[in-house]
């Protein structure tokens, strides 16, 4: 897969199938071409406690959330991952919102009923 970053392709998505993952200008999974990206820049690892980690490849500036790394860093979902003139969310999963329309429906069908009981203990009632 090859990506060329320009300002009009903010908010790409790349999906993740196996690791390590690499990023780079050439010969990696997601060959990335901005200024400032190395050949091989950095590698996505999942470490040994089912979590994932960015590890600079050679002397690569990488950074996570602004903060400069030299080794392995643990991802947290969210995090901003700075490589050159690109920058990279990491994200476990798309975020979306589930649909509220059987609870809304929920509550306009009891809200009803209530008023329907209460109309009819209001016309109902013995005087």
């Amino acid at each position: 897969m090859t990506v060329e970053l320009e300002r009009r392709q903010t908010g790409a998505v790349a999906v993740i199938d196996r690791f390590p993952w690499s990023v780079g200008r050439s010969g990696a999974d997601l060959d990335v071409t901005a200024p400032g990206v190395w050949d091989r820049h950095f590698r996505l690892i999942q470490t040994g406690d089912h979590a994932f980690a960015v590890s600079p490849e050679t002397e690569a500036p990488v950074t996570v959330n602004g903060k400069l790394i030299t080794g392995d860093t643990v991802l947290r979902n969210g995090d901003r991952i700075g490589c050159g003139a690109v920058e990279f969310q990491f994200r476990l999963a798309p975020t979306c919102s589930k649909s509220l329309a059987a609870r809304e429906w929920a509550t306009w069908i009891f809200l009803t009923g209530w008023l329907l009981l209460q109309g009819f203990l209001a016309l109902a009632w013995p005087r």
